[in-house]
């Protein structure tokens, strides 16, 4: 909350229900008083919608969704970094009956911390409460992120197609094991990537960059077969394909990503390049 240090410009008596002014001529200001201790300026709020107004008063309240920020600004509350809420409060997203999501907006913060079972929408610390298919662990309280360099060294940041948010993974990778080449993940929708954190291949929700399209930098943001890596300059979805002579799937030679490098020598998969 933002306080106003009323400093008056000559020396004036004090009285237990009266404060006088300041002695400034010219235009009113916020340190301009009248004698029943009220503020004389009626455009303090002039670029605040909401919060205190300096002299007891407020400029407004924004609405169940939005919080108000220093600038007295309604503004939404960040997930990412879990600020803006109230105390004992954190900010996520709230899914609706109708599967659609609401959010960000602040909520009753919970007990449990990231990785923990959780069983609701007010049962976490902070970031989410929810299940993803295919890992057999339940609902978990997952941290909220935009990339991965919002998540801890070596987690990747999870994209889902039908929600606003994306989540870290987990650091003990609590996803099914699989293989680069033979794209083995039994749940729909789901194809094999290289965890580094697991440091090894793992079942994660499929993306929809094809091969030769620019990614972000996580392995998921590619389709099935393919994975997101550096080429110095951006990243880019490349194809796996097998280190064995004369195994498959193999890089087109008439293609623009003719030569197979190695990528994970566990599985004898490469990665296919110009």
């Amino acid at each position: 909350m933002r306080w106003w240090l009323v400093v008056p410009a000559v020396a004036v008596a004090v009285f237990l229900s009266q404060c006088g002014s300041s002695g400034q001529s010219g235009e009113d200001t916020a340190e301009d008083l009248t004698i029943d201790g009220t503020c004389s300026d009626s455009n303090l709020c002039a670029d605040r919608e909401c919060g205190s107004d300096g002299c007891g008063g407020s400029c407004g309240e924004c609405s169940d969704t939005l919080v108000c920020n220093d600038q007295g600004q309604c503004v939404s509350c960040d997930p990412i970094a879990n600020s803006l809420c109230p105390d004992e409060e954190y900010c996520t997203y709230l899914a609706e009956a109708d599967g659609g999501t609401t959010g960000p907006l602040c909520l009753e913060a919970g007990k449990q911390s990231y990785a923990d079972p959780c069983g609701g929408l007010d049962s976490c610390k902070e970031g989410i409460c929810m299940e993803i298919v295919g890992t057999g662990i339940g609902q978990r309280c997952y941290p909220l992120c935009l990339s991965k360099s919002d998540c801890d060294a070596g987690l990747q940041c999870l994209d889902f197609d039908d929600v606003p948010y994306r989540v870290c993974a987990l650091g003990t990778s609590p996803y099914e094991t699989c293989n680069l080449l033979d794209q083995n993940c039994e749940v729909e929708g789901y194809a094999c990537y290289y965890d580094t954190n697991a440091a090894e291949a793992v079942c994660l929700p499929a993306g929809s960059k094809a091969s030769g399209e620019s990614c972000s930098g996580t392995p998921n943001d590619c389709q099935a077969g393919s994975t997101c890596l550096s080429n110095s300059t951006q990243f880019v979805c490349r194809s796996f394909c097998s280190t064995k002579p004369g195994g498959e799937p193999s890089c087109d030679p008439d293609g623009p990503t003719p030569k197979c490098t190695n990528y994970y020598s566990a599985q004898s998969a490469g990665y296919c390049i110009d």
